[in-house]
């Protein structure tokens, strides 16, 4: 029987060290043909006899899923056993993962911080505009304009009637354009024109 052998029998019967050394045996190839499922075998019987060691290499083994699948909450489970154990290198992988999850939670919170949208832009100048043209127009102003500068249709144009406007001042060389405001003054002046072109009564 080899030294080897020797160790196994001992593992098998229950020796902490010799389990340690086996799985270590098979996990790294020496001694024998690496082996990792022969390696978790002899891993186990020493993590359950209460090897710090051995709850290591499984929490590693789940970590990394390699000799063992891929779970991050059993890895932490071995290691916290093998931290309570006393084994130093689980104590130092429990505070890199605390701190990388700590890290990684900062970081998703960062990502996912609120934006408020951006508030809507009120134009001015068309807000203006709008309170400008609601604004009554003067009854007195408009009979003015027609008495004065009628024949140039500036009263149409104070009113809002921009084409009545228009026309008279293309007609301005003619008597027309005069007749036309003279009317529109009388109109202006009996109510017969009560409000502007966008129908805001005169004051």
């Amino acid at each position: 029987m080899s030294d080897f052998e020797e160790v196994i029998k001992l593992a098998e019967n229950g020796d902490v060290s010799a389990q340690e050394e086996v799985a270590i045996s098979y996990y790294k190839g020496i001694n024998e043909p690496k082996d990792i499922e022969k390696a978790m075998q002899f891993f186990r019987l020493a993590a359950d006899n209460g090897s710090g060691l051995a709850n290591f290499r499984l929490g590693r083994a789940y970590e990394t899923g390699t000799g063992a699948e891929l779970d991050l909450i059993k890895a932490r489970q071995f290691y916290q056993k093998a931290a309570n154990l006393g084994y130093q290198n689980a104590v130092n992988k429990l505070v890199a993962l605390d701190t990388s999850e700590q890290v990684a939670k900062e970081t998703q919170c960062q990502q996912t911080e609120y934006v408020p949208p951006k508030p809507p832009t009120l134009d001015l100048n068309q807000q203006s505009y709008n309170q400008s043209n609601n604004k009554p127009k003067s009854k007195v102003v408009a009979i003015l304009l027609a008495l004065f500068l009628g024949g140039f249709g500036i009263h149409n144009f104070y009113l809002g009637n921009i084409k009545s406007g228009i026309i008279q001042l293309l007609l301005c060389w003619t008597g027309v354009s005069y007749l036309w405001a003279l009317i529109d003054l009388i109109r202006i002046a009996i109510g017969d024109i009560p409000a502007d072109a966008n129908g805001v009564k005169l004051k």
